[in-house]
């Protein structure tokens, strides 16, 4: 950042691999948000970099197709102004999202029954992580991806013909 100027009001976020309610997805299996901030000086000058390609918003499929594009990515995220307090990256896979919501909505409500905390100490990160990892590898991907498919599915449609597929490859599952 340069020196002895204030941070713009403007915060820019854009995503990648936003695909929508397709969460089990196989070509774009990772969500990220990526967000900044700039002071003026820096940011004209970072955009400035950009100045030959039109359009209201900067696409690196675009800029990835000429010598000239990539060298403007390239000289972008190597620019001192980029740092800790004027950029940030979330990223997630599709997938393990679905299992920590499956932990917040099926798992977490049979601990609470019992008096655990489930919150207490990351045992949900713990068991998410857990679940992430270990079950594509004892059900086999194909069936694993169809049962977070249909978790998904019962979440959002909440109708009895969606929880009894649902049910049907829990118990799949359970064995």
């Amino acid at each position: 950042m340069s020196s002895g100027s204030s941070i713009s009001s403007r915060v820019y976020f854009d995503e990648s691999g936003n695909t929508g309610q397709d969460l089990v997805n196989f070509q774009d299996p990772v969500f990220v948000l990526g967000s900044c901030r700039f002071n003026p000086d820096d940011e004209a000058r970072l955009l400035g970099q950009f100045k030959r390609y039109r359009g209201n918003e900067l696409k690196f499929s675009k800029l990835r197709t000429s010598g000239t594009g990539n060298r403007a990515v390239i000289d972008f995220l190597n620019d001192p102004a980029l740092s800790r307090e004027t950029v940030a990256v979330y990223l997630i896979h599709k997938s393990h999202m679905i299992v920590t919501k499956y932990c917040d909505m099926v798992l977490e409500p049979s601990m609470r029954e019992y008096g655990i905390n489930f919150y207490e100490r990351g045992m949900n990160i713990a068991l998410a992580n857990l679940i992430s990892l270990s079950m594509p590898v004892h059900l086999n991907p194909i069936t694993w991806n169809h049962f977070l498919k249909l978790f998904v599915q019962v979440a959002r449609n909440r109708t009895g013909e969606s929880l009894d597929e649902f049910k049907a490859a829990a118990k799949m599952v359970d064995t």
